[in-house]
């Protein structure tokens, strides 16, 4: 086999394996990377199971079931540190019924973490006077800029 072949294969192979994440399997589109290159599952926190703002809440509006597989969302939210309200927005492309909701399908990533970041911001204002509290985009595209450390900041880990 030529090695090309080769490194093309084992690649194909690569993607089509999932991640795990502390023994555990992790579905792509719930997937974050950090820009030292360590990786964590959204599944692995307390938010994914958050109702989103400007969704109604129950069943559909969390951040699990909201997620699109293309991977083209946007995540902003206030820090998890007790004095602050919790606050999840979300805004997203996804060319599926998601879009529907979305009004767009093509939104660019700075347009999606503008969106997300104003609807948490107005939302967290509504709660009463902000404070020191402010919304920050913790994810942009299964990215986050944050450190792991300060991305756990934002949200509880779930108990495994």
């Amino acid at each position: 086999m030529p090695s090309a072949l080769r490194i093309s294969f084992l690649l194909s192979l690569s993607l089509a394996i999932p991640a795990t994440t502390h023994g555990q399997s992790c579905d792509y589109k719930y997937h974050v990377a950090f820009a030292v290159g360590e990786k964590l599952c959204l599944t692995q926190f307390s938010v994914v199971e958050e109702s989103i703002v400007g969704w109604p809440s129950g069943q559909g509006s969390s951040v699990r079931r909201l997620i699109p597989r293309s991977g083209q969302y946007s995540i902003a939210a206030t820090p998890h540190n007790g004095s602050c309200p919790l606050v999840v927005a979300m805004s997203f492309s996804d060319i599926s019924h998601n879009s529907v909701h979305n009004g767009a399908a093509n939104k660019t990533v700075a347009i999606r973490s503008e969106e997300a970041k104003k609807d948490c911001q107005r939302t967290l204002e509504s709660t009463g006077p902000a404070g020191a509290c402010s919304c920050v985009v913790v994810v942009e595209d299964g990215r986050s800029s944050l450190s792991r450390e300060a991305f756990t900041s934002f949200f509880t880990p779930t108990k495994q």
